[in-house]
């Protein structure tokens, strides 16, 4: 299986991060290797480092506009497209989307424009919200 990320540019809070650390070392001992990422500051790189940390190959998404990219040194890095596409390349190359936004649905959120196509198209999903709770699980490995 693969899993793909996406968050919010500001950075995990400590209890998301708490949970998704859990929920990355889970899925390792079921044999994920690859994390798909949009190499962006915030969320994507500090998911990317921590899955790395265990052991995943780490695969970056660079966007075209490279405001806010966060250049994680990945394993292998792929082309770079607008962020809506490459958001949606993400959630096309893999089986589990985790999502980590900064706050409530609201539109013109990359982080909820991902999750949403995900959704549409079938894709499980874990959302964590800033608080550490699972708001949308379609594959819940921990406890």
């Amino acid at each position: 299986m693969r899993i793909g990320v996406t968050g919010s540019r500001h950075g995990l809070t400590l209890a998301q991060m708490t949970v998704v650390t859990r929920e990355l070392q889970l899925l390792s001992w079921m044999s994920v290797t690859d994390l798909h990422h949009g190499d962006c500051t915030g969320v994507d790189v500090q998911v990317a480092a921590i899955a790395a940390g265990l052991g995943y190959r780490t695969i970056a998404h660079p966007p075209t506009n490279e405001t806010h990219r966060g250049c994680h040194p990945s394993d292998e890095v792929r082309s770079a497209f607008d962020y809506l596409t490459r958001d949606r390349h993400i959630v096309d190359e893999t089986e589990l989307l985790i999502g980590c936004p900064d706050g409530p649905e609201r539109p013109k959120s990359g982080t909820w424009y991902t999750i949403g196509y995900a959704r549409k198209i079938g894709r499980r999903t874990l959302v964590v919200d800033p608080a550490g709770d699972v708001v949308d699980s379609g594959l819940r490995v921990g406890s």
